[in-house]
């Protein structure tokens, strides 16, 4: 076969072969972003999750707080001050905390205070725990310490 320019064709596929090795280069480098990116939403919901859990259990902690003045009597009314809980507090697609004062046996004498009965003033140490737990089952539990004052003596 003669062609005008006199040169016969020469053409071995080579083109094809560079094209299809490319194209399996950005195929093997497409795939591995979309496996980086769905590793990384993983670790975003998980990190999320952790989060929703971790502020459940603060949100117990701050509301036991908040209801301790409330509760003062009941804290320190007899001795061995009783534990005194929220109870389970569902969060709609959040998740569910619970918290409880817990009396610790520990009673400290302030110093330098009378209340006129002979007795004065102490301190009683108590644990504020709180638990939460995010609606994907991610578990947190917290715990701070407060004092709450009472009179001292015949607790």
């Amino acid at each position: 076969m003669t062609f005008p320019n006199g040169h016969p064709n020469r053409q071995t596929g080579a083109a094809l072969v560079v094209g299809l090795v490319l194209l399996l280069v950005l195929t093997i480098l497409a795939v591995a972003t979309m496996n980086t990116a769905s590793l990384e939403v993983a670790m975003a919901s998980n990190n999320q999750n952790s989060q929703s859990a971790f502020q459940m259990a603060e949100t117990a902690i701050d509301l036991n707080l908040a209801t301790t003045d409330n509760n003062r009597d009941l804290l320190v009314a007899v001795n061995g001050a009783p534990q005194w809980c929220l109870g389970l507090t569902n969060v709609a697609n959040v998740g569910t905390y619970n918290g409880c004062h817990v009396f610790t046996g520990d009673v400290t004498s302030l110093a330098g205070s009378s209340v006129g009965l002979g007795g004065g003033l102490a301190a009683y140490h108590f644990n504020s725990v709180g638990n939460g737990t995010s609606f994907r089952g991610a578990q947190s539990n917290h715990l701070q310490s407060f004092y709450v004052p009472g009179p001292g003596g015949g607790n």
